[in-house]
């Protein structure tokens, strides 16, 4: 689903498996997700992650890989999802935690 999304933004300290659950249990995802990971995902990273069912669970490779947009501290998580809501600069540092 977060293919879809325009903004992905993820906490430093989520625990968390991103993968193509289809994949791992044997089922060809839908064209479509196909066409949106070729958009989105690296192209080095397509093949594992569409063919293999390779999940991922490290945040520095999941923003390499193209899957989230934005990585933000925790203390700043809300705050800054906020920021790119509001249109502002989606800049972290930017965004005074807990307004």
């Amino acid at each position: 689903m977060s293919l879809c999304c325009d903004v992905r933004v993820l906490a430093t300290d989520s625990k968390f498996f991103m993968g193509l659950n289809e994949v791992a249990v044997g089922m060809a995802p839908p064209i479509w997700v196909h066409t949106l990971a070729r958009l989105t995902i690296t192209p080095s990273s397509v093949f594992p992650f569409m063919e293999l069912g390779k999940f991922v669970s490290d945040v520095e490779q999941v923003q390499k890989m193209g899957l989230v947009t934005e990585v933000a501290p925790n203390y700043l998580f809300v705050t800054g999802c906020m920021a790119w809501q509001y249109g502002a600069t989606g800049s972290y540092e930017d965004c005074p935690a807990g307004s």
